[in-house]
């Protein structure tokens, strides 16, 4: 469902709807592709039998989603640069923008070749094999999927909301110097916090929803590595939400583009009819007769 949401429409709807000069949104949602177009090959997957299709399959899981986590974490620090430097987010952007693909992109190279130190020195099989629902770090493997994935997973849940925390108090206090500069701003100012807030606890949801029955299901084989002894209701949530994660960060991402593309252009409308259309023939029409009714004065003046 994700790579049914292409972050690049076609041209005449990307002019009216969205702008995708933000590169970190765009990586963002294509990292949410990539996750869920990893998780789908499960099916395919299990029809055919192929250790190699099982250990790519493994691989691709284990690169993407740990580049779905430090990408949330560099949007956060993004963000936070952004207001700590004091400087416009392009300019922010622009200067760190490299270093984001590096940390990103080099970090989740490391987490995914880890594991294949650890299979030489565990020496319980292959690691990226059967996991279950579907094919990433295998079972007899459970202590390293919480090291490799769930620990820093939740590690860069706990740093974004810290991150936006403080974020949202640097905005609170510019809209109260705001406040008592200019009255006028005060609606525009409230109507941006209460949409970045609401934006944040969006993505917040779709994080606690998509990575909650997973944690809990690593919790559970921890505790207790018999696999009859697990809650099925927990597996079937997990195998629901989590091929979804990027689909619904998507629909939040093109839900804020579309309504504030609208909101922007009903700003531009209502500015346009405020003033007078110097193009328009009627405008035309009466400059041609003012310009016509000084040259008859000239004429009279000269006579």
């Amino acid at each position: 469902m994700t790579y049914l949401s292409i972050p690049y429409p076609p041209a005449a709807v990307a002019k009216g709807i969205i702008s995708l000069q933000d590169n970190l949104q765009r990586v963002a949602t294509f990292k949410d592709q990539m996750e869920t177009l990893s998780t789908a090959l499960s099916w395919p997957l299990r029809v055919f039998k192929s250790e190699t299709f099982c250990f790519i399959q493994g691989a691709l899981i284990q690169y993407f989603i740990t580049a779905t986590a430090l990408w949330t974490a560099m949007i956060a620090t993004h963000c936070l640069l952004a207001v700590k430097l004091r400087k416009p987010m392009a300019v922010a952007a622009a200067e760190n923008y490299k270093w984001y693909h590096l940390t990103v992109w080099g970090i989740s190279l490391v987490m995914t070749a880890v594991p294949f130190a650890v299979q030489d020195y565990a020496a319980k099989g292959a690691i990226y094999a059967d996991a279950g629902i579907w094919c990433w770090i295998a079972t007899p493997y459970n202590d390293y999927q919480v090291a490799l994935l769930y620990g820093p997973m939740w590690g860069v849940f706990v740093y974004t909301i810290v991150a936006y925390t403080y974020v949202a108090f640097k905005i609170v206090q510019a809209r109260k110097f705001v406040l008592k500069s200019s009255g006028g701003a005060g609606k525009a100012s409230q109507n941006s916090i209460n949409r970045f807030a609401f934006k944040a606890f969006l993505y917040c949801c779709v994080f606690l929803s998509a990575w909650v029955p997973g944690t809990i299901n690593r919790a559970s084989a921890l505790l207790d590595d018999n696999p009859m002894h697990q809650v099925y209701e927990f597996y079937l949530a997990q195998t629901i939400v989590m091929p979804l994660h990027g689909f619904m960060n998507s629909l939040i991402f093109f839900f804020f583009a579309l309504t504030g593309s609208m909101g922007e252009s009903t700003n531009t409308t209502s500015d346009q009819k405020g003033s007078t259309d110097l193009h328009s023939p009627r405008s035309m029409s009466a400059n041609n007769k003012e310009n016509d009714n000084s040259y008859e004065l000239k004429k009279v003046s000269y006579r």
